[in-house]
């Protein structure tokens, strides 16, 4: 520990401190015993045991720093899913990468995206009618519906998703809305539908123009976030952790000249954090945390950009493969060529923030690329991570395609050929709805899905999915009045173990149909349209899906009676 005050010092003191990103918050306990806990959470994370590391954490964090926010949502107003509020969308049997299926059709303020444990798609969307729709796809984006919605009744210009699985699986929907020029709240949300709760992140007078959010892979997972008044330098955001699900946040650490920011969990304890210096402009700054955050423990602290022309919007993934010190980690970031409007993508990548290679670039020096996102797939082997961006230009009459990207570990800057992704041109111009990238867990051959906005010169129209995997093998089958069973066939492309379950549109499981070994080919399963209990399930779409070796295969059953 006193080598990293060190590390700081010498920083402080060769470039001041406007240089470092960071100035830890406040403590107001001292003394021995903080010190001894200090040691014996330090010695935790040596060890790997991260969930007594975790649990000393959160004694330390009571003692020091921890604040309690109040359970406020007096304000919010919310509605289940309504057929009344919109259309359920999706397209049967869509030929991905060539048809985008319809999310939501109207008028997008901004978007974003998360996946959970099980392969299911989480989606949520605010209108220029200032409400936040939230939708689900059970079926690896091939139909959508409409799970909840709710609205401070003011614009919400940013959101941004995260799935926290462990003992605690929820879905969080973040979202800064145009209250007190700023404010920042989490919707906390069960899975199986058992409900959903508001919780103010950073509410009252400070500005807060933008913000970034991550979750850990831990069974008590944490909850991070970095956000920033971009109206001013200096001390222009905080970086604070919620302990508890999103219940209560830490009294922030402050961050000093940081605009655009960008958090990630990485692997391990380690939090990386990007963001644009915002004295000059011209430079991408980049520190980690190997304490899940903690106070004090931000180092090594790096200049990431190798330029001297203004860049913005740093994105970073970290691939997960190795220990949490020897993961590749890329930062992609969007510079102005010679100061002009002429835009194009540079990233470095390092062996988790150590060895940087700087200034690469995705070698098309005759368009413009922006608005890169980027994200890991959890558990594969040779550690790849996906990146997608636009290319094209920002006029009325330029052309604007969202282009999806691979690269892995072993090679980092090896990276795929270009597919396109989006029919109609994609939005250009609104920062809240640029494209998202996202990977389901059981995903054919571990690819992503993209979501994306279309063009439109007042708003972002839109929202839609679509993926780089084959044709779905999705049917519909109409459901009968009475006891009739539905009859369907699912295919098992290789020998194993599987299970099939019927889920309703919510995501909730209705019913288990069965679980055993198949042999490769085709299937026939039925199911009379009861529950586990034996009884009838209301008129309705539900799901069936059969997980194995191969990944998932689905199908869509409309019950009426």
């Amino acid at each position: 520990m006193r080598y990293v005050v060190g590390i700081s010092a010498i920083f402080c003191f060769l470039f001041g401190s406007a240089s470092l990103g960071l100035e830890s918050g406040p403590v107001r306990v001292t003394g021995r015993k903080t010190g001894l806990l200090e040691q014996r959470f330090d010695a935790a994370i040596g060890q790997g045991d991260y969930d007594k590391a975790k649990a000393i954490d959160m004694q330390l964090s009571r003692m020091c720093n921890h604040r309690l926010t109040p359970i406020d949502t007096g304000q919010i107003t919310e509605g289940g899913c309504l057929v009344a509020d919109g259309p359920r969308l999706g397209i049967t049997d869509p030929d991905f990468v060539g048809d985008d299926v319809a999310i939501d059709t109207g008028p997008v303020m901004s978007f974003g995206a998360t996946t959970d444990s099980l392969g299911n798609i989480w989606v949520a969307a605010a209108g220029i009618d200032t409400k936040v729709r939230v939708y689900r796809s059970c079926d690896l984006g091939r139909t959508w519906e409409q799970v909840l919605w709710f609205s401070h009744g003011v614009d919400v210009p940013k959101i941004e998703l995260v799935y926290g699985g462990g003992d605690s699986s929820f879905v969080y929907v973040f979202y800064l809305n145009s209250l007190n020029a700023g404010d920042l709240w989490a919707m906390r949300i069960n899975p199986d539908g058992s409900g959903q709760q508001a919780f103010p992140v950073a509410v009252g007078s400070d500005t807060i123009n933008d913000f970034s959010v991550a979750a850990d892979h831990d069974r008590h997972h944490y909850l991070y976030c970095l956000y920033a008044n971009e109206m001013r330098t200096g001390r222009t955001g905080g970086f604070t952790r919620s302990l508890d699900f999103g219940k209560s946040w830490e009294v922030p650490q402050d961050w000093w000249n940081c605009w655009d920011p960008c958090v990630i969990y990485s692997t391990g304890s380690s939090v990386h954090c990007a963001w644009r210096y915002a004295a000059t402009g011209r430079e991408i700054h980049f520190e980690t945390n190997r304490f899940y955050g903690r106070p004090r423990r931000w180092w090594p602290y790096c200049l990431i950009s190798g330029t001297t022309q203004k860049c913005w919007d740093p994105v970073i993934a970290a691939a997960d493969t190795g220990t949490e010190w020897n993961s590749m980690v890329w930062v992609f970031y969007t510079v102005a060529r010679r100061d002009t409007s002429r835009l194009d993508l540079e990233y470095a990548y390092g062996t988790d923030c150590w060895g940087w290679t700087r200034n690469r670039t995705l070698g098309d020096p005759f368009r413009d690329e922006w608005f890169p996102e980027l994200q890991p797939y959890y558990g594969s082997p040779s550690g790849y991570v996906h990146l997608c961006y636009n290319t094209g230009g920002k006029g009325a009459k330029d052309k604007t395609v969202v282009y999806y990207r691979c690269a892995n570990a072993l090679a980092p800057e090896n990276w795929s050929p270009r597919l396109k992704m989006n029919d109609p041109r994609a939005n250009a111009l609104f920062e809240g709805a640029r494209p998202k990238v996202i990977c389901p867990a059981n995903s054919p051959h571990q690819f992503p899905g993209v979501l994306f906005s279309y063009y439109n010169p007042g708003y972002a129209s839109g929202l839609y999915f679509d993926a780089p995997w084959g044709r779905g093998t999705q049917k519909e089958v109409k459901g009968s009045k009475g006891r009739h069973r539905n009859p369907f066939l699912l295919d098992a492309p290789v020998s194993g173990n599987y299970t099939c379950w019927i889920y309703d549109a919510t995501g909730r499981r209705v019913r288990r149909l069965f679980s055993g070994r198949l042999e490769t080919g085709f299937h026939s399963f039925e199911w009379d349209g009861r529950s586990d209990g034996g009884e009838p399930v209301r008129s309705g779409t539900y799901f069936v899906r059969l997980s194995g070796p191969a990944g998932l295969t689905c199908a869509r059953v409309v019950i009426t009676r």
